[in-house]
């Protein structure tokens, strides 16, 4: 599950976390670059599409949801196409909680 908190400064920020094994990680680590170093929404960071790549053996897992035709693997490795991951988050915006569940899983937002 790896669950996640991120803080900005003293405040927190995020919360997230993932079912996945090995995938865990990997999963929750591209949500938070999405959301920083690419300035997406909690949303998008979530939704977006994601990878892993595991030492041994030679393959490479991509998530259906990028699933685009011409994509060059390197020699030596597989292409595994599977879900990866179910991350469900937080953000924390000035007091108010924005919730953002994984479309490939079954979790989902409600507010109170």
């Amino acid at each position: 599950m790896s669950p996640t908190f991120v803080y900005r400064g003293e405040k927190l920020w995020l919360l997230l976390g993932s079912p996945g094994g090995p995938t865990i990680i990997t999963s929750v680590a591209q949500v938070i670059l999405n959301k920083i170093d690419h300035g997406m929404s909690i949303g998008e960071a979530v939704k977006a599409p994601r990878f892993h790549h595991q030492w041994p053996p030679p393959s490479r897992d991509e998530d259906p949801i990028s699933a685009e035709p011409g994509i060059e693997i390197p020699k030596g490795y597989t292409l595994r196409r599977r879900r990866l991951g179910d991350v469900q988050a937080i953000e924390i915006d000035g007091g108010r909680a924005i919730g953002a569940p994984d479309p490939r899983g079954i979790g989902k937002a409600v507010s109170e």
